[in-house]
């Protein structure tokens, strides 16, 4: 890294105005005390060679947080190498290849200074990977909102699930013959007048398209119904309609998705309709989904995709990754056979890419017992290093430290090594901000109530100490 020069006030606060006199000027080279210098005004200054004021920086320097170092050195020789790419978001990055930073976890915790991290989301976010857990529901129990910009890929890969239903039930409450009507035709286009009126939104506006074609479907027979009695009354069905599986990728693509019963050429309903794709529906016809075993009725479909799952990510392939639980067996093989060297946990699972609402960017960990201390190496292959970065390096400290309590080891070193690493043209701004600040001194990271790395909790993960400088707003790619 390059050598550079701070500015500072009397009070040891640093400020960024070089006209606004007295300030001290310091000169680093990382953590390496070079110089310092006291301008009273523009022409007058003088070099400080000891004394109380330069003990202050020369500690403030010797103390500093050596994570963020590193990790602005790597900032600086992405900017400086100015490697441009293309990529998936078509943003464009700069971009490197093949990084690698060592922390001592001894030492300090690695949690960036130079910008505010969230520490919250790191933390809830780290205990939902160690659940198991791909919903999105505990990360917004936690206000934890870092993965809403992500959905679970909707594709026909999806494993198939069989049901079945007793033949009464199907013609109760299924059958287009046994279902009464609310409206005769002539009432009906009163009724569809008045609905156009009513509902003005634009998203509403599609919803009612859709009931008033099946509405007037029903014309075309002389008994029943396709749409069921509850939903032919259309501000019922607008408002349980939202809440069936698949609503939020029709909303995001309306020309793309259809609303169907889940068994072909039954009644629509609450309990017996979803959105998917005109594939996914020719799909179904095609196939001869609906098989009669009287009296009972089997059929199958692709697996519903809930609202808020993220398909198999990190949590699914290290706690069942085709059967196997990755970090459970990791923790006995560091118990019983820490000279191993298969500690290793993998979340690149290829047969599972195409359902993962984003492939894994953290792709392995491997994990190393020497003189009593855990140590863990992180393989990245793709770095997003001004956003994503500083959540995993800090994330799996944690893990390091979690697992060594788990093991009843001391921590080591934590190695953080990244493949295609990069900055978003889009960000340059903020790090050219970011890279003018000093660290401050590195936190600590106290576990409290520890009982088991599986039983526990983001407000047992407590950090000590932590002063950085603002938060900074940077651009995430989608």
């Amino acid at each position: 890294m390059k050598t550079k020069s701070y500015l500072f006030d009397k009070n040891y606060q640093q400020i960024f105005d070089r006209d606004n006199f007295p300030y001290y000027v310091l000169t680093t080279n990382k953590n390496n005390f070079l110089n310092l210098v006291f301008y009273k005004d523009k022409n007058t200054f003088l070099e400080i060679l000891e004394g109380e004021v330069y003990d202050k920086f020369k500690s403030m320097v010797e103390e500093s947080s050596l994570a963020d170092w590193n990790y602005l050195e790597i900032l600086e020789n992405i900017l400086e190498k100015n490697n441009t790419k293309e990529d998936r978001t078509g943003v464009g990055t700069l971009s490197i290849f093949g990084t690698q930073t060592r922390y001592d976890l001894k030492k300090e915790f690695p949690l960036l200074t130079t910008k505010k991290v969230v520490l919250r989301n790191v933390i809830s976010e780290l205990v939902w990977f160690i659940s198991g857990s791909t919903s999105r529901k505990y990360l917004h129990e936690h206000n934890n909102p870092i993965w809403d910009l992500w959905n679970r890929p909707y594709n026909l890969n999806r494993p198939k699930a069989k049901v079945d239903i007793e033949y009464s039930t199907f013609a109760r409450e299924y059958s287009i013959e046994e279902q009464p009507r609310r409206y005769n035709n002539q009432v009906l286009n009163g009724v569809i007048e008045e609905v156009e009126l009513n509902f003005q939104s634009q998203e509403d506006k599609q919803l009612v398209e859709i009931w008033k074609s099946y509405m007037n479907k029903n014309r075309t027979i002389k008994r029943g119904s396709f749409i069921s009695i509850d939903w032919q009354n259309c501000e019922k069905f607008l408002k349980e309609v939202k809440e069936i599986p698949h609503y939020h990728y029709f909303v995001e693509n309306p020309k793309d998705f259809i609303l169907v019963p889940k068994i072909v050429n039954t009644v629509l309903s609450k309990d017996n309709s979803w959105f998917i794709t005109k594939e996914e529906y020719k799909y179904y016809k095609e196939s001869r989904q609906l098989l009669d075993e009287f009296p009972c009725l089997s059929y199958f479909h692709l697996e519903e995709i809930k609202k808020d799952d993220l398909g198999p990510i990190y949590g699914k392939q290290w706690r069942d990754f085709n059967g196997i639980d990755q970090l459970k067996n990791i923790i006995n093989e560091i118990k019983n056979n820490p000279d191993s060297r298969r500690l290793i946990v993998s979340a690149w699972n290829p047969s599972d890419l195409p359902n993962m609402a984003l492939a894994p960017c953290h792709t392995m960990f491997q994990f190393f017992v020497n003189n009593g201390e855990l140590s863990c190496q992180l393989y990245q292959r793709s770095a997003d290093f001004p956003i994503g970065s500083p959540f995993n390096i800090a994330s799996y400290a944690i893990l390091t430290h979690l697992v060594a309590l788990e093991c009843s080891l001391e921590v080591g070193e934590f190695i953080y090594t990244t493949g295609d690493t990069h900055i978003y043209t889009n960000q340059i701004e903020a790090i050219e901000k970011q890279l003018q600040r000093f660290p401050y001194k590195a936190p600590k990271v106290k576990i409290n109530n520890f009982k088991s790395i599986f039983e526990v909790k983001p407000e047992d993960i407590e950090i000590i100490d932590y002063h950085s400088h603002p938060f900074l707003r940077i651009p995430v790619s989608k």
